[in-house]
């Protein structure tokens, strides 16, 4: 089974979470990215040059959320995890990852958290079956808009991956039955999971 990875918003309603809302990633300049547009790098499935790179920092206010997730929500639209989520990926075998440390800084009382990374996607593939999914398409810009859940991906493409972005949709996360049951054993529950259609 393959299930779209997205943020459980009804779960982080409810407790006073940690809200990245502001980073040194937007002043980045990168190759192939002019400033503003560093985030973009991680839906390449390229490896990141850490050399390249300053030290990526990010900031929230401790008086709107001050509790920390193991997996942190960011105004960025990227992924952040705990070093907990890296050992124990890690240690199942979890592979096609890159791990970027960063510095998270409270602008409110300026405690330093160095417990996170960004992660960075190594696996993009062409796998989702135009024919049995649902979507639109504007040829002008190559773009596909795929309709709710109707998403159908290609067997042979996605045999024994556990974690991967595709290319018609390189904004969402796909994973296994292998990482949903480590985020139910663990009791993460920052994340929905939404299974997707297999043929």
């Amino acid at each position: 089974m393959i299930y779209k990875l997205w943020l459980n918003a009804d779960y982080l309603e409810k407790i006073h979470h940690v809200l990245l809302d502001n980073s040194n990633i937007k002043e980045i300049e990168y190759p192939g990215y002019k400033k503003g547009w560093f985030n973009h790098a991680f839906n390449e499935g390229k490896m990141i040059d850490m050399s390249l790179i300053p030290e990526l920092k990010f900031y929230y206010d401790s008086t709107k959320g001050d509790v920390f997730t193991e997996i942190l929500q960011s105004v960025y639209h990227i992924i952040i995890v705990s070093k907990k989520v890296k050992k124990i990926f890690d240690f199942n075998g979890v592979v096609h990852l890159q791990y970027i440390p960063i510095v998270i800084e409270d602008t409110h009382l300026g405690n330093i958290n160095t417990e996170y990374y960004v992660v960075n996607f190594l696996k993009k593939i062409d796998g989702i079956n135009l024919e049995h999914s649902r979507y639109d398409y504007f040829e002008k810009y190559d773009v596909y808009t795929f309709l709710g859940n109707y998403i159908c991906f290609n067997k042979e493409k996605i045999q024994n991956l556990d974690i991967f972005k595709d290319l018609k949709y390189d904004s969402t996360v796909f994973v296994s039955e292998k990482i949903k049951k480590i985020f139910n054993e663990n009791n993460w529950q920052e994340m929905n999971f939404t299974p997707m259609d297999v043929i």
